[in-house]
């Protein structure tokens, strides 16, 4: 679940970057849910339609559960008596929503009007 935070954070230390970007894909799978947990924040991208919607209606309370979940995984990881990697760096698993982007509507015209027809 770390692993995609651990390459994000040696990366930016890299380049000595203070801000990461991530383009995922629209699903809520494993790489996904790995790279959400990595994140601070989180913006979304919502096309103008009902399909869009209906799928931001499901992603708050996934985005709340997994919060809660990478919480207690790391409370249960800091009380274990026999974790000897009790120092090992982990994402804090905020992914705090700053809110939505909404893209731009694309109408397509079966018989198009060109400048040289008219």
């Amino acid at each position: 679940m770390s692993a995609f935070w651990l390459v994000m954070q040696a990366a930016a230390q890299k380049v000595q970057a203070d801000l990461i970007l991530v383009d995922t894909g629209s699903n809520l799978g494993a790489i996904n849910r790995s790279v959400l947990i990595a994140s601070d924040a989180v913006i979304i991208p919502l096309a103008t339609n009902l399909f869009s919607l209906q799928g931001l209606k499901g992603l708050g309370p996934t985005l709340r559960y997994w919060h809660k979940e990478w919480k207690q995984r790391c409370e249960n990881w800091k009380n274990d008596d026999q974790n000897h990697f009790s120092n090992c760096l982990l994402p804090q698993g905020t992914m705090k929503p700053l809110g939505y982007i909404c893209q731009q509507h694309t109408v397509i015209l079966e018989n198009p009007i060109r400048i040289d027809d008219r």
